[in-house]
């Protein structure tokens, strides 16, 4: 999985990204709106969870329907001539027939499905570029097709967030579902005294909005595109010129808002999630207007779901509660999905006589770094220096 931001490309300014200090930029752009300002006055910084291949998403587009023919009784114009022989006849009904030549697909497998009553494209994961090739050949003398069939592989490399994890049994591997308990957190450094910096949550058929405006130096709360807010709040700090921390968080389906460690926003319920109900491909944006605005430390976070094929049933685990004594350790590792610890181990504790001192840093989780020796191929782990840290 390749996660990206990438500015909206249609925006006339834009964010832009410097690979020496990792940041993102928005330059000064004034417009004059009302404190909610339609979506095109911002200019947009999108999330993307891009996969290059794989995956289980459903992924449509619609084809250009072919047009229908109108019945109508002949004119004396449409009498036969005489001078036509059948051979002109059938060659005009294969030229007619072109015109409304479906969509092509090769004989046997093929990943691209046509929905000839809907008339859509559909395809379950990426559209490969060697299936991208084989039916661009195919339709190559219609270009709408084409152009349907480059937008159906563009969309499928765009993925839902889900709930994948390696704790999990096997047999739920191929059947992930897409999650909207996200997190977003960034260090907002601005100086400008009238901007406005938006973070929205896509969720397909919801959208959340957390407005930030330094001219009325408040945050307030929208829903979809509603210009009314459905609350407002002070900000708690003035000062964003050395940069403060922002953390928007919709875990447990409560929105969540914190600006320098200072919750604003706390536990507004969200509405109930249908995992039926579609995606959105773009699931977290953040928009600015009439200021200068950097982003650093971008980070974003999906919360983790611990799931059974059989409700009682799990791997690693107990039915019932299991005592640990006096002088005895029931031992987890830090990193929960990959740790064998004492979840696993047919003694899970260990005693306190076993243990010879004290831990001093944690180094974990690690680099993987493929290496050859003597004609041996093995990964070394390489400690991630960043997030290595004391304890005592």
């Amino acid at each position: 999985v390749r996660p990206r931001w990438l500015p909206q490309q249609e925006a006339s300014t834009n964010w832009s990204f410097s690979e020496q200090d990792h940041a993102w930029t928005f330059p000064t752009k004034s417009t004059s709106s009302p404190s909610l300002p339609t979506s095109s006055e911002f200019a947009w910084l999108q999330y993307q969870h891009w996969l290059a291949l794989g995956g289980r998403h459903l992924t449509t587009v619609s084809l250009p329907k072919p047009e229908k023919e109108i019945g109508l009784p002949p004119s004396p114009e449409d009498q036969p001539d005489s001078t036509i022989t059948d051979a002109d006849l059938e060659a005009g009904k294969i030229e007619q027939q072109d015109l409304r030549f479906p969509f092509q697909l090769p004989k046997g497998s093929c990943p691209v499905q046509l929905d000839q009553e809907k008339y859509e494209l559909t395809i379950f994961g990426v559209l490969s570029q060697d299936w991208y090739q084989k039916l661009a050949k195919l339709n190559q003398d219609r270009p709408e097709y084409l152009s349907a069939l480059a937008e159906l592989k563009t969309r499928s490399h765009l993925a839902p967030i889900t709930d994948f994890n390696s704790y999990n049994p096997t047999s739920l591997k191929s059947d992930a579902r897409a999650v909207k308990d996200l997190m977003v957190s960034f260090q907002l450094q601005t100086s400008t005294p009238n901007g406005q910096l938006i973070v929205r949550f896509n969720e397909g058929e919801n959208t959340f909005n957390v407005l930030l405006d330094f001219a009325s130096h408040q945050v307030s709360l929208y829903l979809a595109e509603s210009h009314q807010p459905v609350l407002t709040h002070p900000l708690p700090v003035d000062d964003f010129s050395m940069g403060q921390l922002i953390e928007l968080s919709t875990f447990d389906r409560h929105l969540l808002l914190a600006i320098d460690n200072k919750i604003v926003i706390d536990s507004w319920s969200l509405p109930y999630w249908d995992t039926t109900q579609p995606y959105a491909r773009t699931p977290v944006e953040i928009g600015a207007r009439n200021g200068a605005f950097t982003i650093r430390n971008l980070q974003f976070f999906r919360d983790l779901y611990y799931r059974s094929d059989f409700p009682g049933l799990v791997r690693h685990a107990t039915l019932e509660p299991y005592s640990v004594k006096q002088d005895e350790f029931f031992v987890l590792g830090d990193n929960s999905m990959r740790s064998w610890d004492s979840r696993c181990w047919g003694k899970p504790v260990v005693p306190r006589n076993f243990l010879l001192g004290r831990p001093l840093i944690v180094h974990l989780p690690s680099q993987s770094l493929p290496e050859q020796l003597g004609g041996h191929h093995f990964n070394l782990r390489i400690p991630d220096l960043d997030r290595i840290r004391l304890i005592h």
